[in-house]
């Protein structure tokens, strides 16, 4: 999981965070990745730990520095996320 903001300004305007799940190769080059997302609004929101046992995933996140929720979910729907090859660099 990384997130991102949209604006390298970002402490000085109302501040976009998009996230997005990546799938590395064992020796960590980037293979995939899914679209941007949010998990619920747009702006200050940010993903704090993903914790995962079997098949069932955690994730932690804060939303406007003021809430802290919990996601569960599945590897299987996490996997269905994420679909846009990254190319290698030559």
């Amino acid at each position: 999981m990384k997130h991102v903001t949209r604006d390298s300004d970002y402490q000085l305007k109302k501040v976009l965070f998009d996230h997005y799940l990546l799938r590395f190769d064992e020796n960590f080059n980037l293979l995939q990745r899914s679209e941007a997302f949010q998990f619920e609004v747009k702006g200050v929101e940010f993903c704090a730990g993903i914790a995962t046992k079997g098949q069932r995933v955690v994730i932690s996140y804060g939303v406007r520095d003021r809430i802290s929720r919990l996601l569960e979910t599945r590897v299987d729907t996490l996997n269905s996320l994420i679909k846009a090859q990254v190319p290698r660099s030559e």
